[in-house]
This record gives C-alpha cells, sequence and structure tokens, in this order.
C-alpha cells in the first residue's frame, strides 16, 4: 500500500491532492450551487415555501421547469464546516465524512447537500444539510400529491443560504444545465475562433503582403544592380573612349611633317635622324648653312617655336657641310 502511494508523491506533494485541488476549483467556478457562472446562466426554479407562498429563485422567467420545495428547519439538521484551503483536501470528501459521523439516520435514509457560504485564502465555511430521506419523501407526497417525488427538487436553507438536497428531482435540472453549460462553452469557442480569425486574417495578409513586397524589393534591388553594373560599364566604356580620344589626339603624325621637310628642305640638306612625340619634333641633318635653314625651317605653315637643340659645326674634310639639330612644335590643329 505505501508503495502505491509513494507512486503519487513527487518532491513531497501528493499529485492526487493537486488534481483533486484542481477539480474543485473548477467545480466552484462552474458547477458548485452559488458558483458565479452557474448563477448566470443556469435555469430559474419556482420554491414553494412551508408556508404555501411560491417564489422565483434565480434568473429568467417565462416557462419554469424546475419546482422545488423548501423543507422546514424543523427537518433539517443543519451544521458548519471550516475546511482549510489547501492541496490535498477536498471539501466533497470533508463533507462526505461529516455526514457519516453526524447523521442520526441510517446510511441508506440520509440525504444530504452542501454548498461554500464564505471564503478566504486560508479556509472555506460550508454549509451542510443532512435529512431522512423517507421523512422527506413522505412531506413532498403530501406538499404535492400529484407529482412524482423525483422530479421535485428539494431545498433547506442554512444560515442565510439556500442548500439544494442530492438525490431528489435535481438532476433533471442539473442535466439541463450542463446542456446548456456545454452550448455556452461552444459559443465561446465559437467567438474566440472568431476573434483569432479576425485578429489571424489580417496579419496573415500583412505576412503575405509583406512577403511579396520584399520580394519586389528584392526584385528591384536585383534590377538596380544590373542597372549599377550597366552604369558602371558604360563609364568604363566612356572612359576608354576618352582614352583613345585623348591618345588619338596625342598620336603624333609624322607623314605630315616628314612631307613638309621633303617639300621645303633645299637640295643640298638632308636629314639623319627624325624624332616626334607629339606635336614636338627633333631633327638631325646635314646642309651647307645649318643657320639659313633653321631660318628657312621657321618660316614653314604650321611651325613654331623653332630653336637649335645643339650648336651648328663644320663636318666634312673641307668643311663645306655642316651639322644641326633642331627643334619644332607642330601647330595645334595640324593634320
Amino acid at each position: 500500500m505505501s508503495e502505491q502511494t509513494s507512486q503519487w508523491v513527487l518532491f513531497g506533494y501528493d499529485l492526487r491532492g493537486l488534481w483533486q485541488s484542481f477539480r474543485g476549483a473548477w467545480r466552484e467556478v462552474f458547477w458548485a450551487q452559488g458558483a458565479p457562472l452557474r448563477e448566470l446562466i443556469d435555469e430559474p426554479v419556482a420554491l414553494k415555501s412551508p408556508d404555501g407562498t411560491t417564489e422565483l429563485k434565480g434568473r429568467g422567467s417565462g416557462n419554469i421547469a424546475a419546482t422545488a420545495i423548501l423543507l422546514p428547519d424543523s427537518m433539517v439538521l443543519s451544521k458548519s464546516l471550516i475546511v482549510p484551503r489547501m492541496a490535498g483536501i477536498a471539501p466533497s470528501s470533508v463533507v462526505a465524512n461529516e455526514v457519516v459521523a453526524a447523521s442520526p439516520f441510517g446510511a441508506d435514509d440520509t440525504a444530504f447537500g452542501w454548498r461554500v457560504l464564505d471564503s478566504d485564502a486560508s479556509k472555506s465555511v460550508i454549509g451542510v444539510a443532512i435529512v431522512s430521506k423517507s421523512a422527506v419523501m413522505n412531506h413532498v407526497h403530501q406538499s404535492r400529491p400529484e407529482a412524482a417525488v423525483n422530479s421535485i427538487e428539494v431545498w433547506s436553507v442554512v444560515g442565510d443560504q439556500y442548500i439544494v438536497l442530492s438525490g431528489f428531482g435535481e438532476h433533471e435540472r442539473n442535466s439541463r444545465y450542463r446542456r446548456r453549460l456545454q452550448k455556452v462553452a461552444v459559443l465561446v469557442s465559437l467567438a474566440s475562433l472568431s476573434v483569432l480569425l479576425s485578429v489571424a486574417v489580417p496579419v496573415t495578409y500583412k505576412y503575405y503582403d509583406l512577403a511579396s513586397t520584399q520580394a519586389a524589393y528584392y526584385d528591384i534591388q536585383q534590377q538596380a544592380k544590373e542597372i549599377v553594373e550597366l552604369r558602371t560599364s558604360l563609364a568604363n566604356v566612356n572612359r576608354y573612349i576618352d582614352e583613345l580620344n585623348s591618345t588619338q589626339e596625342n598620336v603624333s603624325n609624322p607623314m605630315f611633317v616628314l612631307n613638309l621637310l621633303s617639300e621645303r628642305l633645299p637640295d643640298d640638306a638632308w636629314l639623319t635622324s627624325f624624332e616626334q612625340e607629339g606635336d614636338s619634333v627633333t631633327i638631325d641633318g646635314i646642309a651647307d648653312n645649318g643657320a639659313t635653314l633653321m631660318q628657312e625651317i621657321s618660316q614653314y605653315p604650321s611651325v613654331q617655336n623653332v630653336r637649335a637643340v645643339s650648336g651648328i659645326r663644320k663636318v666634312g674634310n673641307n668643311d663645306e657641310k655642316e651639322r644641326y639639330s633642331f627643334a619644332f612644335t607642330v601647330a595645334e590643329g595640324t593634320p
């Protein structure tokens, strides 16, 4: 027996007691007499007092399906129990044990009911009503001879609270309340689902909208990347073209200068060296009179800045010829 009990103990706590506490908490909310939710959705009850007056208890009106008889105080043994609010203590078990100990009636003749009269964080005050089942059935038959005993609820008063006694006609109302509670649960579930859908649909739409926007942004990035690459390539091509144009402008055109010199040099003068870099030309050669040749070259069209690179000097055995070295610039725009 101890091994079976130890299977439900974890870190010193009996898990069965926690389950009972959990069930008790749900009972207090949904099922127990006086539970706020039950008072809100349960059907009204027509309660007949011992003086013969009938009073409607509960919410609603219209067709009253539940009827009850209020027992006189003389038929009820009432008690108040103080039960600590702690895990492992189920109020129903405490009440059942108290009924067995306090009932003056036989076990088969005992009927009882209970409800929580007051509670705080540490304890609950429970009202208990104990009656003789045979005496109650006789009283019901005398009060309502036309009705079946199992169709009429039996109530009593403990303190200032009504208590429904178990074992009579309350099971029919309990069955209807259970169905009503199930409908409420379905409606709440549908309402929660509707709220969830009302939130999820826009969020889902925004998610896909964001995803499509991100995809479009990615496409734009790719297109922009291609455009930037094309623009870079175009800039490189333009720079290459500019370099070619600049190179072309700086490329020497020796044919113009050579043709010019061939046409204008006198017969007694010739070239031994010709160099051209851009528009700058340097020539070396032999002539009868180097100074005169320099003067003639300075008069050529499109020739500028004629100057001697080195001094004119006599060459040959008889010093009949002179060696010259001139530099000049070809005018801009010369083909």
